[in-house]
């Protein structure tokens, strides 16, 4: 089963320590890296693919929320902003935040956001999975036909079909062979 990546971004050691001892024990969760600034997150985040990202707001030099100007690609992660300040909440769910936890973090907070995050991440996988699968398909659909034989399915360009032919419960069907 696939990991869930993950980025911590908090100017405070002793956070990112905490989220990083509390990720570290879920065993569909993985650390990509843990940084102390927006500038920082941004660098890693242009190299790495994350899933679910766990972000400070109030920081030296840049906010989190400034983050989202860094960022020119679109946002593919989920977000759970981490802060000691309940003034941001709004912002941070303008920002499609899964979750605001307020400092000092509670453990039994943090393992429901992290819960809801993967929940969402989860939902999200399937759904790209059954479109691409979808799009596949539709692809096959596009020229051929799908016909059960004993050992599943084959798919068979339409025109390589002669005819069918009913035979009681069950159909035969002709194909062309260019066998000569």
């Amino acid at each position: 089963m696939e990991k869930y990546r993950c980025l911590i971004v908090d100017d405070e050691e002793l956070a990112r320590r905490l989220i990083t001892r509390h990720l570290s024990q879920l065993p569909d969760f993985e650390i990509v890296a843990s940084c102390g600034s927006a500038i920082e997150a941004n660098s890693i985040l242009k190299k790495e693919k994350i899933d679910l990202l766990f972000l400070d707001i109030e920081m030296p030099e840049h906010s989190g929320l400034e983050i989202f100007n860094f960022i020119k690609a679109p946002v593919n992660f989920k977000i759970i902003f981490t802060t000691a300040y309940n003034q941001y909440a709004i912002e941070a769910f303008k920002q499609n935040a899964v979750d605001y936890l307020l400092k000092p973090i509670d453990i039994d907070e943090l393992e429901k956001a992290v819960e809801k995050a993967q929940k969402l991440i989860s939902s999200e996988r399937l759904t790209h999975q059954i479109e691409d699968l979808s799009k596949a398909l539709q692809k096959i659909a596009i020229n051929k036909i799908a016909l059960e034989v004993p050992k599943g399915i084959l798919f068979v360009a339409h025109d390589d079909i002669l005819y069918f032919e009913a035979d009681g419960m069950y159909t035969n069907c002709l194909l062309y062979t260019s066998d000569a």
